[in-house]
């Protein structure tokens, strides 16, 4: 008898382990489905369906509008990208928070990427930028088609209503965590990427630029008050850029900017509107504050603005123009730990 109840032990063991096999298997099949749909769509420039598989709460950070606007922006700025066939290698326990479920994908992208234009002068520091996500050994440049060629393990977060199937992505990128920390719950971080530090921080909630001028040629006197010499750069060709576009540019200032302890003991927040130019090559000149919030805020805002890289110029006319942009940045306190 007691032979017997072993052996029914024994196949209730394997039963329920072949199961759970199973069921992983048909998750890994469905994200890998989903995964090279969301490949099907970018490579066919269909935004609006690339922007309906991201998770919506993105969305708060980033209206769906303007994240439509910037893959448009990025396809016709000279980076013409193509996504390969994802392989869903290996996918992480199903975790539930309140009304949601999360799992995290570990999957084989390949990412061709061919420069065009002014594009092509930016190698170098894209082949930087790339190293810096995906690591040097993973990234070769092929001199003859002008393009990257991308092939490395990545991560993406697939998050779903509790009852439903319904996955949506979000980027999961361990060098640029801001997002991470943003959109989902600490219990699941906790989890799902135990090597990313959950300390309390402060968030910042980037906004657009708010206004790009043309500065005309004529050089102007130095007065109290000079006489207005630019216009609004409406009707440009191409804006400036910065590289990656606003997707980047927000992950920039996120990850860049230290709330500052003056600021943080005063309880000063709100909006530093910093002011620059972007030269013919790219290059930041005349940075400045014309709207701060003191605290140090107005400083903190200068300092990583200055240390950004070249921005991608502005054209008119088919012609390099000298672009002066109005960005407002964030300081918006949140609940954090005291040292």
């Amino acid at each position: 008898m007691k032979t017997i109840i072993k052996a029914l032990l024994f196949l209730l063991i394997i039963s329920s382990t072949t199961t759970k096999l199973t069921e992983e298997q048909k998750l890994k099949q469905l994200f890998r489905t989903e995964l090279t749909a969301y490949a099907k769509d970018f490579n066919t420039k269909n935004w609006e369906g690339v922007a309906d598989r991201i998770y919506p709460k993105l969305f708060d950070y980033m209206p769906k509008e303007k994240m439509v606007e910037m893959f448009k922006g990025m396809a016709e700025s000279g980076m013409e990208m193509t996504l390969g066939t994802p392989d869903v290698k290996t996918i992480s326990e199903v975790l539930i928070h309140e009304n949601e479920k999360f799992c995290k994908i570990d999957y084989l992208g390949e990412i061709t990427m061919k420069l065009s234009g002014e594009m092509h002068e930016m190698k170098e520091m894209l082949k930087t930028s790339f190293a810096s996500a995906f690591g040097e050994k993973n990234i070769t440049f092929n001199e003859k088609t002008n393009s990257f060629h991308i092939n490395s393990i990545k991560s993406m977060l697939v998050v779903s209503p509790k009852d439903e199937n319904n996955w949506k992505f979000i980027e999961f990128n361990k060098s640029k965590t801001k997002v991470l920390k943003m959109l989902v719950p600490k219990e699941i971080l906790q989890k799902i990427a135990p090597e990313i530090e959950l300390e309390e921080e402060t968030v910042f909630k980037n906004e657009e630029v708010e206004e790009i001028e043309m500065i005309e040629e004529e050089e102007v006197m130095e007065e109290e008050e000079p006489p207005v010499l630019e216009k609004l750069f409406i009707n440009s060709d191409k804006q400036p850029s910065f590289p990656g576009g606003e997707e980047k540019l927000y992950q920039y200032l996120g990850t860049k900017i230290t709330y500052p302890k003056e600021a943080e003991e005063k309880g000063i927040s709100g909006r530093v509107f910093v002011q620059f130019v972007i030269e013919k090559d790219g290059n930041m000149t005349d940075v400045k504050v014309v709207k701060g919030i003191g605290g140090g805020c107005d400083k903190e805002a200068i300092r990583v603005v200055k240390a950004m890289p070249n921005w991608i110029p502005g054209t008119q006319r088919g012609k390099k123009v000298r672009v002066r942009i109005k960005l407002p940045i964030n300081f918006k306190i949140g609940k954090i730990k005291k040292k």
